[in-house]
């Protein structure tokens, strides 16, 4: 592992994801092209995991599109909309993800509904 990676890897796991992407933009080829953009997707994921928590849902679903998260994952956030066995767990953080209720809950749907359209939309273009 080079120097950079051992430098994202750290800054990674610390959850300083803004300057980990940052430094990702900015380096050389010292990482192969496959590996920093499983970099890249990784931390766009835990930014949109971020700003989920922090009820910034449109940004949220915006960051997931953008990192190519698979949208089960991204239902599994929403209470009752899978069944508890085919929940999928967030392990990118110990925090686990809010309990939405109310204005907050319809505010989660509303962002969740582009995201599943940008998604069946794409499902569409491949068949």
């Amino acid at each position: 592992q080079t120097d950079l990676q051992s430098i994202i890897s750290s800054l990674h796991q610390n959850r300083q994801l803004r300057l980990a992407l940052s430094l990702l933009k900015n380096s050389s080829s010292s990482i192969s092209p496959d590996e920093l953009e499983r970099y890249k997707l990784r931390i766009n994921q835990m930014q949109a995991y971020e700003s989920f928590c922090n009820q910034e849902y449109k940004q949220a679903m915006d960051k997931y599109i953008e990192s190519k998260c698979d949208p089960l994952k991204v239902v599994a956030l929403y209470p009752n909309l899978l069944p508890e066995n085919g929940k999928t767990v967030q392990k990118t953080t110990s925090n686990p993800p809010p309990q939405l209720s109310g204005v907050q809950l319809i505010d989660a749907y509303r962002a969740l509904v582009p995201f599943l359209t940008y998604h069946r939309q794409e499902i569409d273009l491949n068949i």
